[in-house]
């Protein structure tokens, strides 16, 4: 029987991958490389786009996993000549659009990501970025949840 030394364990930045099966009549394991029937799916965090192009603004959560879903993001464009800003409530996330006397938003889309990302609460939860050059001005989006975390998976 062979014992591994201490020196020759792989580094613990070097994850080894592939499928490892049960015990055959021999007692042994035997550890195969990845196939067809052996996954890994990595964890993915919630995200969530209101908008197209550049006009768009994106939310992703910080902490990949089903938890990401949980928050909820919304763009607001109401009231005339009102001022950029962020609400946070427990995990919910509101941008209030700036809008002109005529009640439009004039927020563009780099504007809004920067204040979220500026927000210490709404940072803590997420992080935002602006489609294209930002330069679109947002529109508005009602309260949603953040949708695709899902959790790591092993096994076939």
């Amino acid at each position: 029987m062979s014992r591994w030394k201490l020196s020759t364990l792989p580094a613990p930045s070097k994850v080894a991958t592939g499928s490892v099966s049960r015990p055959t009549g021999t007692g042994r394991w035997s550890v195969g490389s990845p196939g067809a029937n052996t996954r890994n799916i990595v964890a993915t965090a919630g995200s969530r786009t209101v908008g197209t192009g550049n006009s768009a603004v994106t939310v992703t959560a910080d902490a990949a996993g089903v938890a990401g879903n949980e928050i909820t993001f919304a763009i607001v464009v109401a009231g005339n000549s009102t001022s950029l800003s962020v609400d946070v409530t427990d995990e919910d996330i509101v941008l209030n659009s700036a809008t002109d006397g005529g009640g439009l938003a004039t927020t563009t889309a780099a504007a809004a990501a920067a204040a979220i990302q500026a927000d210490v609460d709404a940072a803590a939860l997420v992080s935002a970025t602006a489609g294209g050059t930002g330069l679109g001005v947002v529109v508005a989006g009602a309260a949603a949840p953040l949708a695709g975390g899902a959790e790591r998976k092993y096994g076939t």
